[in-house]
């Protein structure tokens, strides 16, 4: 599982300072133990001095300067002379029960005062500062107790590790709170970037300093977002001024079509002009949509509104397409509440209704062979809003298709209708013009494919 940004902030920053942490807690028990082997040497070095003091006439007796206690850092601890031999070989003192292996390996041959081997070595189960010197020719070994050198600095350890999770619960919580500061222009950036569409383009990413990087980044995205406007107005304007340009020579060539179609007297003739016309009928109605489409891109889409009878308006549709198919084994029923009045304007409304319908009457099939296909237009009064629904038999539309049915000049591959692929998207865009929505419902089970329309009543 991919962890989020936040996420791999805390958990970094905590391993990081738990890796600081720890090195940091290793150097300060091994320093603070270092230092306290230091002052364990120092009073090794004191107490050979005064050994070999003591061996001098008239001195002290040994017995009086080993003493079997000194303090470290306060504490008593035990002092103890491993060997002892003089200048001529003579042993003085030797413990045979001290280890051989916590023995200095080997003597200097003269050492200054401040010299000699050092060794940390555990015997009889402490761990002891052993010191091996010589000094005006008597070899000395001598050591003193550390043990609580070692327990002192393995609890400053430990408390060091106890609070290592807290700390680093700490650090996380730290940097997931930093991170997150961080990241807010950047959701803020997000919100916005999702709500610019061709309807919300006018929209900026907020930008609070241009002198970070983020402030940079929101910089060059609102740059990049007017260029984009930019072009995007050019393109419509563009399809808006070749569909408007457009329109008059068709409108010329359709006349004269018309002429051309009446005076001819060849069957031949007239079929060909038929067709011409037809495709020219084709033309304009393209041209008009595009007109449609470059409007309410650019938001110059106006609705000459007036007070609309939607239930009689979608019966002269049925009936327009009832006698389309009348030829093609359709039955078309519709079922509609009277009175439903809208504030609307009628030729759009009406291209978008025609536009669905025509839409059911390319693809209705029988559910079955030997029987008659099906288009079923209802309409009813939801309080609020008018609802509608189209539906028609016939194939199901694929999922994949289903999101993109609705594309400008998107033909589904599984049809073979013709046209150009612009009446759903047109409907939809009339349709959200007059405030309302237009969805195509989930399948059903009963071999319908059914498209919803809501029209906000005034």
């Amino acid at each position: 599982m991919k962890l989020a940004f936040r996420q791999r902030v805390a958990l970094f920053s905590a391993a990081a300072s738990g890796v600081v942490l720890v090195g940091f807690v290793v150097a300060s028990v091994l320093l603070n133990f270092d230092n306290m082997l230091e002052e364990a040497d120092h009073v090794l070095l004191e107490g050979a001095g005064r050994i070999v003091f003591a061996l001098e006439p008239g001195a002290e007796t040994l017995a009086d300067v080993t003493q079997p206690v000194v303090y470290l850092s306060g504490e008593p601890a035990e002092l103890h002379l491993i060997e002892l031999v003089a200048p001529d070989g003579r042993t003085i003192h030797n413990d045979r029960d001290w280890p051989v292996d916590a023995r200095p390996a080997v003597f200097p041959v003269e050492t200054p005062k401040r010299a000699g081997i050092r060794r940390t070595r555990q015997a009889n189960g402490r761990l002891w500062r052993v010191l091996g010197i010589s000094i005006t020719g008597h070899r000395i070994a001598l050591a003193v107790d550390v043990e609580e050198f070692r327990v002192e600095s393995w609890k400053m350890a430990k408390t060091f590790l106890s609070a290592l999770p807290a700390g680093l619960l700490v650090v996380a919580l730290g940097a997931w709170w930093a991170a997150g500061l961080a990241l807010k222009p950047l959701r803020a950036m997000t919100g916005i970037a999702e709500t610019i569409t061709p309807d919300g383009r006018g929209q900026r990413m907020p930008v609070e300093s241009r002198d970070d990087e983020i402030g940079r980044l929101g910089t060059v995205l609102n740059g990049m977002i007017d260029r984009i406007e930019s072009a995007f107005r050019q393109a419509t304007r563009f399809s808006a001024d070749a569909s408007h340009e457009l329109r008059t020579p068709l409108t010329v060539m359709q006349g004269k079509l018309d002429n051309a179609l009446q005076n001819a007297t060849s069957p031949d003739h007239q079929r060909v002009f038929a067709d011409l016309l037809e495709k020219v009928h084709d033309l304009k109605s393209l041209t008009d949509s595009l007109l449609l489409f470059s409007r309410a891109d650019i938001d110059r889409f106006h609705l000459a509104r007036e007070s609309v009878d939607l239930g009689a308006l979608l019966e002269e549709l049925a009936e327009d397409i009832r006698a389309e198919t009348e030829e093609d084994a359709v039955d078309v029923s519709a079922k509609i509440d009277a009175g439903i009045r809208l504030d609307a304007d009628p030729r759009l409304l009406r291209l978008a209704l025609y536009n669905l319908l025509q839409n059911a009457a390319k693809y209705v099939a029988p559910l079955t062979p030997g029987e008659r296909g099906l288009i079923r237009c209802t309409l009813r009064d939801d309080g609020e809003a008018a609802v509608l629904s189209i539906a028609n038999t016939g194939p199901p539309i694929p999922a994949s298709e289903r999101e993109k049915i609705f594309d400008r000049f998107y033909r589904a591959e599984s049809g073979t209708a013709g046209g150009f692929g612009v009446g759903l998207s047109l409907a939809r865009v009339i349709i959200q013009g007059h405030g309302g929505t237009l969805a195509l419902e989930e399948e059903s089970g009963d071999g319908m494919t059914t498209f919803s329309i809501t029209l906000p009543k005034p």
